[in-house]
């Protein structure tokens, strides 16, 4: 197709001015965006009609770009937009817009991924947001000059740069180095983003009637072309290279800051969106009254639950991908994920269901709560897809009544108990242990603890491990798991700041990381794997069937449930409900083929001593720990050990504990691991916030011992001044000649003055005396030392006294290690503590 002037609508050679009424020529002043010089505006045409403009960008393809044009008056989107050939729509008292991407002659809807061809690249807002000075400074550089300035709303523009040569949407190459551009764009402040392969931008004719400008001039604004350079041609690789750098193809994805494209975002998955057996959540959307369009094979276009956020409600580019998976192109929405569009919908359902319930009107149908609809819809979703049917159904009741089933049991009436048969023990599989002798595939662990200790730090950095196959906390992961960590309580920004300190810590990449981990929050994506029924009963099976369909597609190694009470409604004190939310899990775990870890917290008597009770110091009824296969719960250091390890101020020894086997049905019993909470620095401030955010990582940590932190010589000294004593010292450390203090002055360390009170001593001179009794306790037990009764004075019962026992040197080897930091006296340098 040739440009033709006889096609000319005219709208391009004059406008009025909204604030003056008097009309004004495209080679007039334009609203001002920065200076325009004299010269620019000899390139300015008096009239460019629609097909003339077109033509210019897209050549031959003209005929097939979609424009739309839409009058002023309420926005009602719906059968504005009018698809190909559509130029002969645009009129001069009308919006006019055209769809910058060359979409495929069968597209129906318009969409990113249904565009086959790019011919343009532009930047939005300039004038507004964007300041035209950062833009002179890039054209002084050599970026090239935009093929078209178009003036959409007083002091704003759009500017439109044409591309040396199309792009083809299968040169993957050439689409990586557009979106490159595209992306910098917006990244460096330089437009709006501009996600969009299937954007509308205005035309350079016509008006802009959104209300805020018929709010502040009375009438609509006239859109028009302010600067035309019809000869400009942008080189993306050159464009490239100066906005990020001559080395920009060396850069990852990452760096470049490109987000996933709709396909990516899909993963290994294909599309595979059905309108005739919709999925769980494309139903929850029918309920709503959401008009759904099977646009393609595979997928599902709508309304955007986001759209009151969209700048302009237009076609908003949400669709139903397959597979659960949701995406939107609008820029308004490209921070957002599946779970948050998921999460918009429960949301609207249940304030849905609220409403109708306060007016007393009839509920939707489908389930009371959204996660309820949910559950249900994949329940028979799922069974669609395996093909049961109501005759299938009926076959089923039919051998109930011939007998051929027990009707109430549900135990074939020819059933009998299997018998055993010995096999060689080579041939038994060995049990799929998949992180230490905590998790097990096909059974449930659990781990309890006290709030705020550090469980969900735990569990993140559990998560890591497995997910690298490294040994982070000191046990070895069977090799690089899939895992998925959900979240009941936190929101996901918040997951991602953990998760990210806990990687900066241990060093961890997302080369390290892969595609092995998925986070989800319970705010955005609820679990509810029981619910209790009418008259009592629980129902699990709708929500046990999907969640383990969902585990088994995406090959999940371990589900990590954190915390296991907001995956159910049912009362935590009733051992009959917790077993039945214990067994809906066992069956997710069995079906499934993964671990499940629930993370479960202590009751108040648990919370105040947890080594007296133990794992059964978890909330709620007993039935839950005996139901699954192992158990760990989390003791805080208690003020004993602190003084024991010596740990004090500026130290904090809340951010210390111990991680304890309760139970373990498959496995001996493991000795106790001591762990800690470090503060990371994201170094993320901003300047609202600048110092930014510090998260906690548990790391372990190995409790100062005795055998490592004294030596033959310390032994030696403290019998020498024993034996220069004038009396054998007291044991009793309440005693103002206890040997202790003989001990403190033999091995270098401070513990107070003599008959003083704790209450008068500090922290340190506390854990010194600590690590004293420690001393006495271990070279009595060796023989160093001999405890030795002495009658007591004025016919008072016994004491013991202590007396040099074997020689040091024939019972403990010399290791020559120093004494731990924190427990020298105040000035001891290392030399001195190896002297010592």
């Amino acid at each position: 197709m040739q440009p033709s002037g006889s096609k000319d609508c005219g709208q391009c050679g004059a406008h009025t001015d909204p604030k003056t009424d008097t009309p004004q020529t495209e080679a007039g002043p334009p609203t001002a965006v920065g200076e325009q010089k004299a010269a620019d505006h000899k390139s300015i045409p008096k009239s460019l009609s629609p097909i003339d403009f077109l033509f210019e960008i897209y050549g031959s393809n003209v005929s097939d770009i979609w424009v739309c044009s839409f009058p002023p008056g309420p926005e009602h989107w719906p059968g504005r937009w009018f698809g190909a050939n559509g130029a002969a729509y645009v009129q001069p008292s009308n919006n006019n817009y055209f769809c910058i991407g060359l979409l495929g002659p069968n597209e129906t809807r318009r969409s990113s991924a249904g565009v086959v061809k790019h011919f343009l690249f532009f930047a939005d807002d300039i004038g507004t947001k964007v300041d035209p000075a950062k833009w002179e400074a890039l054209f002084a550089q050599g970026f090239p000059r935009p093929t078209y300035k178009i003036e959409t709303s007083p002091g704003n523009q759009t500017w439109v740069w044409v591309l040396d040569k199309p792009v083809s949407s299968n040169d993957a190459a050439r689409v990586r180095s557009l979106r490159v551009v595209r992306e910098a764009l917006g990244r460096l402040g330089l437009s709006d983003p501009l996600p969009d392969d299937a954007r509308y931008i205005r035309m350079p004719c016509g008006i802009n009637s959104k209300q805020k400008y018929m709010e502040e001039y009375g009438m609509p604004v006239p859109v028009r072309l302010v600067e035309h350079n019809p000869a400009a041609r942008a080189d993306l690789d050159h464009c490239a290279a100066l906005l990020l750098g001559p080395d920009w193809r060396d850069k990852s994805d990452e760096d470049l800051g490109l987000k996933p494209s709709g396909s990516s975002m899909a993963g290994a998955l294909d599309r595979t969106a059905d309108l005739n057996q919709p999925e769980p959540i494309m139903q929850l959307a029918q309920a709503l009254g959401t008009d759904l369009s099977q646009v393609r094979a595979g997928v599902v276009e709508a309304l955007c639950p986001n759209i009151d956020a969209h700048t302009t409600r237009a076609d908003t580019g949400f669709a139903f991908l397959g597979n659960g998976l949701m995406e939107c192109s609008h820029a308004s929405c490209q921070h957002l994920r599946t779970p948050d569009f998921q999460r918009m919908m429960c949301e609207r359902f249940d304030n849905e269901q609220d409403g109708r319930e306060a007016l007393g009107l009839p509920l939707l149908p489908g389930g009371r709560t959204a996660s309820e609809f949910l559950a249900r819809a994949a329940f028979d979703y799922h069974d669609a897809k395996i093909g049961i049917t109501a005759d299938a159904i009926q076959q089923a009741a039919d051998r109930i009544a011939a007998g051929q089933v027990g009707a109430l049991t549900g135990i074939p009436v020819a059933f009998r108990p299997t018998q055993f048969r010995l096999q060689a023990s080579t041939r038994i599989p060995p049990r799929e242990w998949v992180y230490g002798r905590h998790l097990i595939r096909g059974h449930v662990s659990l781990l309890v603890s006290p709030g705020g200790l550090g469980k969900s730090s735990l569990v993140i950095a559990e998560a890591l491990a497995m997910v690298t196959g490294k040994p982070l906390l000191g046990e070895n992961p069977t090799g690089q798991l899939r895992v998925w960590l959900w979240n009941g309580e936190d929101p996901i920004d918040e997951l991602d700041r953990r998760i990210t300190g806990t990687c900066v810590h241990y060093g961890i990449t997302s080369a390290d990381i892969g595609d092995r981990l998925m986070v989800d929050s319970g705010r955005n994506l609820p679990i509810k794997i029981v619910r209790a029924g009418q008259d009592g009963q629980f129902i699990a099976k709708p929500a046990v069937d999907a969640l383990a369909d969902i585990l088994k597609a995406a090959k999940v190694d371990v589900l990590i449930i954190d915390p296991f009470v907001t995956t159910h409604d049912l009362p935590e004190n009733d051992n009959t409900a917790m077993n039945a939310v214990a067994a809906a899990w066992r069956q997710v775990a069995d079906r499934a083929g993964c671990s499940v870890l629930l993370v479960h917290h202590v009751s108040k008597a648990g919370a105040l001593d947890g080594d007296a009770l133990g794992i059964y110091g978890a909330r709620g009824a007993g039935s839950l720990i005996d139901a699954v296969r192992s158990a760990r719960f989390l003791v805080r250091m208690t003020k004993e050990e602190a003084e024991k390890f010596g740990v004090f101020a500026p130290d904090d020894p809340r951010r210390y504990f111990r991680v304890q086997t309760g139970k373990s049905n498959l496995a001996p019993p493991g000795d106790a691991q001591w762990l800690r909470t470090v503060g990371v620095p994201l170094h993320n401030g901003t300047a609202q916030y600048p110092d930014g955010d510090v998260v906690g990582v548990v790391e372990t940590w190995t409790p100062p011992s005795i055998a490592n932190t004294t030596t033959v010589q310390d032994l030696q000294r403290v019998q020498d001044a024993i034996r220069a004593a004038t009396d054998l010292p007291r044991e009793n450390e309440q005693a103002l000649d206890w040997v202790g203090y003989l001990i403190a002055d033999a091995v270098g360390l401070d513990v107070g003055v003599v008959g003083s009170h704790k209450p008068d001593r500090t922290p340190a001179q506390n854990a010194a005396r600590a690590h004293v009794r420690q001393l006495l306790s271990v070279w009595v037990a060796n023989g160093g030392l001999v405890r030795t009764p002495v009658p007591g004075q004025a016919g008072k019962r016994q004491v013991y006294v202590i007396d040099v026992g074997k020689p040091a040197q024939t019972f403990m080897a010399d290791n020559n290690n120093e004494l731990p930091a924190a427990l020298r006296p105040e000035g001891m340098s290392d030399n001195d503590a190896d002297a010592a």
